[in-house]
C-alpha cells in the first residue's frame, strides 16, 4: 500500500500559508508496483495551484519526470563525512 506519506499528500494543507506537500520515495513506490504511476500524475491535476509537490526518491518513472517542472539528480562526489566531519547545524539538520 502506498505509504502514509503519499497518502497524506493527497489531502492538501488547509492553512493558504502553506505551499508545499513533499512525498517521500514516492519513486521506489511506483517501482516496485505498489502504487500506480497514474496516481501520482493526478496529483499534478488534483493539486491547488498554490500548492507545489516534492517527490523525492530514485529512478523516477519517464512519465512523472516529463509531467514535472523540475527534476534534479544528486550524486556525490566528495563529502566532509569522508573527513570525519559531523553534521552541522542548518546544513545537515
Amino acid at each position: 500500500p502506498p505509504t502514509f506519506f503519499f497518502l497524506m499528500i493527497r489531502r492538501p494543507p488547509r492553512s493558504t500559508l502553506s505551499s508545499s506537500s513533499a512525498a517521500s520515495d514516492v519513486y521506489k513506490e511506483t517501482g516496485y508496483g505498489l502504487l500506480p504511476v497514474e496516481e501520482v500524475l493526478a496529483l499534478f491535476e488534483e493539486k491547488p495551484d498554490r500548492l507545489h509537490l516534492i517527490l523525492t526518491g530514485r529512478d523516477a518513472h519517464q512519465s512523472i519526470v516529463e509531467r514535472a517542472d523540475l527534476v534534479t539528480e544528486m550524486n556525490e562526489i566528495k563529502h566532509q563525512y569522508s573527513k570525519g566531519i559531523k553534521a552541522q547545524k542548518g546544513i545537515e539538520f
